[in-house]
């Protein structure tokens, strides 16, 4: 997502676990997205992200149930850039 995003330069926010790899947050980074590690489980994670795009309007989108269907990450991304 934190990829796709900077490539179409669309605000990207990543809420990873506790137990999230650095790698995984420091790509992110470095792709341009805000990262905000809270969490112990991905649960708290998920919800965390809900909450915030309810209230500040944002599109919710959960990489982690997309992660094997490429096509359907691909068809968000661009829904949010339409």
């Amino acid at each position: 997502m934190a990829y796709h995003g900077g490539l179409l330069n669309i605000p990207v926010t990543v809420v990873v676990p506790v137990f999230a790899p650095i790698m995984k947050i420091e790509n992110c980074k470095r792709y341009g997205a805000k990262v905000i590690i809270h969490g112990v489980n991905m649960g708290e994670s998920r919800d965390l992200g809900l909450r915030m795009a309810r209230e500040q309007g944002l599109l919710y989108v959960n990489g982690w149930a997309t992660f094997e269907r490429a096509e359907a990450i691909e068809k968000q991304i661009l829904c949010m850039y339409l």
